[in-house]
């Protein structure tokens, strides 16, 4: 039997399986980012959390706390 792997906001961490992936996206991001005018991580990170979010061990990776 497989695990259901817990998926978080990689913005905040928020756990993502309630959460519309779109509209928690808007809670941190414009619905358009500019590429010109956007860093590439805000780009990505919104990316990621309208596709449903990535795992802990992911966000932590992101945000620099695991090697």
């Amino acid at each position: 039997m497989a695990t259901e792997v817990k998926l978080v906001c990689p913005e905040c961490g928020a756990d993502m399986s309630n959460l519309d992936p779109y509209g928690h996206a808007l809670t941190h991001w414009p619905e358009y980012l500019d590429p010109v005018k956007s860093s590439k991580e805000a780009i990505k990170r919104q990316f990621l959390t309208i596709k449903g979010g990535v795992t802990f061990v992911d966000y932590r990776k992101l945000h620099g706390e695991v090697e």
